[in-house]
């Protein structure tokens, strides 16, 4: 175990990798943060992983507001940013924690390839969940579109979340739906109604996914899985618990608060679920074959 005794501090006693990812993940947040500071463009909005926009959708005249889509290096850069000091803490403190042992038994290459795999797998199982749901919401807009009508208009405002003030003010909203109600073949209604929802729509899509979340849930399923038996210990639960039973709880618990949508925080749930099994299949691979003589 010569291999953590290094000289040169902290960084440098971290496996190469490890020291590496953590090095880059700190950097991007510090420019993220400078930038941002400074008043230039969030590198969050621009770089981040934004969700595909369904085909069949199609903005109404009079709307002008272009939404933030998918790009393919948002698929790596996605990785690297985070939305805020307890996000980029909590991810690096596991990324050190498992990764410097995982690392120290996998190799500096399947290490690698394992961080990138998982991250990949969260995005891809994101991105394919995303379009399931804004397609079907694309396709209630779209018959929105041809009959407008106030009592839908107000479904599809909820729906839509409305009230986090999604660039239009939630009392405006209100009061169009009321006045539409009362004045239901007022047509400037209908067509306010049809940019409104637009602008909602394109603004809730065009919010980034950011965070090594995924990645460091592939590092810790394929920790549970080398490592079964090493007790954790959580923060807010103050009893150990092995590996072998703490990762899968918390993946069945992403799957659950994704399907359920009851989560309290914008969290991609199905990027977690996404990494872990990833990284769980990709390390048992590995570890079923370490012993296979060629």
């Amino acid at each position: 175990m010569n291999y953590y005794n290094r000289g040169g501090g902290f960084f440098n006693s971290l496996p190469r990798v490890t020291r590496i990812l953590l090095i880059i993940n700190i950097a991007a947040f510090a420019v993220t943060w400078l930038l941002s500071s400074m008043g230039y463009a969030n590198m969050n909005t621009l770089l981040g992983l934004h969700n595909f926009l369904p085909g069949s959708y199609s903005s109404p005249a009079g709307s002008n507001f272009e939404p933030l889509t998918f790009t393919p290096v948002q698929i790596i850069t996605h990785m690297f940013l985070h939305g805020g000091l307890g996000h980029i803490f909590f991810n690096m403190f596991g990324l050190v924690m498992f990764g410097k042992v995982l690392e120290t038994v996998l190799g500096e290459k399947k290490f690698f390839i394992l961080y990138f795999v998982s991250g990949l797998g969260a995005a891809l199982l994101q991105l394919g969940i995303n379009y399931y749901f804004d397609a079907a919401m694309a396709s209630q807009i779209m018959e929105f579109y041809k009959s407008p009508d106030p009592d839908v208009f107000f479904n599809l405002l909820r729906e839509l979340d409305y009230n986090e003030g999604y660039l239009l003010s939630p009392s405006k909203l209100n009061g169009l739906v009321e006045y539409w109600q009362e004045h239901p073949n007022d047509l400037s209604s209908a067509e306010v109604a049809r940019i409104a929802i637009d602008k909602l729509y394109l603004y809730r899509i065009s919010i980034p996914m950011v965070g090594a979340s995924g990645a460091l849930m592939g590092i810790l399923a394929a920790f549970a899985l080398y490592f079964p038996n090493v007790e954790l210990m959580l923060l807010f639960i103050p009893v150990p618990i092995k590996a072998k039973y703490f990762i899968p709880i918390f993946v069945l618990a992403s799957l659950f608060l994704g399907v359920s949508n009851i989560a309290l925080t914008n969290v991609a749930h199905f990027a977690h679920l996404g990494g872990a099994v990833f990284g769980f299949v990709l390390a048992y691979i590995w570890k079923r074959n370490q012993f296979k003589i060629l």
